[in-house]
């Protein structure tokens, strides 16, 4: 789609961080033993049956403007138009691809992502994405145009787990219009690996999301799990107006 080979060159192909490796294919390879904190938010994935949903999700009005879709399904399958859309990666703070949908979304962008990833500046020692903040790159292979990654806290490691998770959804947000995305997807951020139960997660992306959405036209949750999906969709029928398909239509 960049004109690019998809040849990997040797030293990138040699190329190796503590989260993952380049494969030839130019995926990223999880290695079998991964530290904690770089194996990014893990939803248990099972990638043979992640499928999006073809029936319609929930729908919700977030804002005067704006409307929230629950769905399950896998988020790397998700897009609305290629041109203004974007998914959220619950990404480490290294950038490197891990686990759940870190690596799911690597794996499905292609090597370029990582290239990509590669190529933003460290902040600090092994720092590319501090917590609680967003970095936006190319959807490469993906269907979406773009990718923004934000990284969540670790819910036992945080003095107020709340109000740094609060934070990356509003950064996600952020960094979306002044990309001008109208359309924006994302993972339950922290919940996994990272610790967070999902009823406050759910609580806590809710409030942020009602609080910064303000003229995107959509925001939507693709959530694998059942339990996870079902903890979005309890907050959000007890804060938000539920829409039919009639109110979407008009």
């Amino acid at each position: 789609m960049d004109g690019l080979s998809e040849t990997v060159p040797p030293e990138v192909g040699a190329l190796k961080s503590r989260t993952g490796e380049l494969a030839a294919d130019g995926n990223i390879i999880e290695r079998e033993e991964k530290e904690k904190e770089c194996d990014g938010d893990k939803e248990e994935i099972d990638e043979k049956k992640m499928e999006v949903e073809s029936r319609p999700g929930k729908w919700f009005r977030l804002t005067g403007s704006c409307t929230l879709a629950l769905h399950r399904g896998d988020i790397t399958k998700w897009s609305k138009d290629g041109r203004t859309d974007a998914i959220v990666n619950a990404a480490n703070e290294m950038m490197l691809g891990g686990g759940g949908v870190d690596g799911a979304i690597h794996r499905a962008a292609g090597r370029k992502l990582y290239e990509a990833c590669m190529k933003v500046p460290e902040v600090s020692r092994g720092v590319r994405c501090p917590v609680g903040s967003a970095v936006i790159t190319p959807g490469f292979k993906l269907p979406v145009s773009r990718v923004i990654h934000t990284v969540g806290p670790m819910y036992h490691k945080e003095a107020d787990p709340a109000f740094v998770l609060s934070k990356a959804y509003k950064k996600s947000i952020s960094v979306a219009k002044k990309d001008k995305v109208k359309h924006i997807a994302f993972p339950a951020i922290s919940c996994g690996i990272y610790g967070y139960p999902y009823e406050e997660a759910a609580k806590v992306s809710i409030q942020a999301l009602r609080e910064t959405a303000g003229d995107l036209l959509e925001v939507h949750f693709v959530l694998f799990e059942q339990g996870t999906y079902n903890a979005w969709l309890a907050e959000a029928e007890k804060k938000l107006e539920s829409l039919t398909r009639y109110e979407l239509r008009t």
